[in-house]
């Protein structure tokens, strides 16, 4: 990098940032060959969209040349990062499970998912919403919760689910509706809505959907 910025042929040069709080990993170290430097594997991190001036340095100051610097601009922290510090470590970071990140810049951190949604990987720029007969009632979710037996939820994307109504059932978790209670059979809205009840001797329910048994005519049982 940077051509004949050398006088000698065989020097160590060392590549420094010249701001303070910047770092600088890979190759910053490097013989010349030829007269020429080259860096051609590092990285610079410090503040996101900030210029930050190189230079060349050696043990032997009077083999550098004049204008042996250089200024490269540090990237903007994409969608699906943010920009943390931690000491002299300054760097863009993949959002975390349960956030997401849907803009450019340096934010010191992600947005949180609403509840409804999750998010189960990282470096997202969105967050996932719940299927239907499941929820989540809290922020910052990795996953979402299965609807217990008993409630349904058809819908993506909700906070909670619902009880079965008078008359159905749901007898396993993550159901997306409530099952009918079949002829014969009876669910009131104080009954446990995991599953329905048999009609009692002398009663009948004729329809789906019953939420109460009917007497037996006169003359007539069951």
């Amino acid at each position: 990098w940077y051509n004949h910025i050398v006088r000698s042929s065989n020097s160590l040069v060392r590549l420094q940032a010249a701001n303070n709080g910047i770092g600088i990993s890979g190759t910053t170290e490097t013989t010349c060959v030829d007269g020429v430097a080259t860096f051609d594997d590092f990285s610079v991190e410090g503040v996101p969209g900030s210029p930050v001036h190189l230079k060349f340095a050696s043990a032997e100051a009077a083999i550098i040349q004049e204008g042996s610097e250089a200024t490269v601009d540090i990237r903007n922290c994409t969608a699906g990062e943010f920009y943390e510090t931690n000491g002299n470590q300054n760097k863009c970071t993949p959002c975390q499970t349960g956030k997401y990140g849907d803009d450019r810049g340096k934010h010191t951190s992600c947005k949180a998912c609403t509840s409804g949604k999750h998010q189960d990987e990282t470096g997202k720029t969105s967050c996932k919403s719940c299927s239907a007969g499941q929820y989540q009632d809290a922020s910052n979710a990795e996953q979402c919760k299965d609807c217990d037996a008993g409630q349904s939820q058809s819908m993506v994307g909700k906070e909670q689910c619902n009880e079965c109504t008078a008359g159905a059932y749901a007898d396993e978790a993550k159901a997306e509706s409530c099952k009918s209670c079949e002829r014969g059979k009876f669910r009131s809205e104080i009954d446990d809505a995991r599953s329905c009840n048999d009609c009692p001797a002398g009663k009948y329910s004729p329809n789906d959907r019953s939420t109460s048994c009917k007497i037996c005519e006169g003359g007539k049982t069951t």
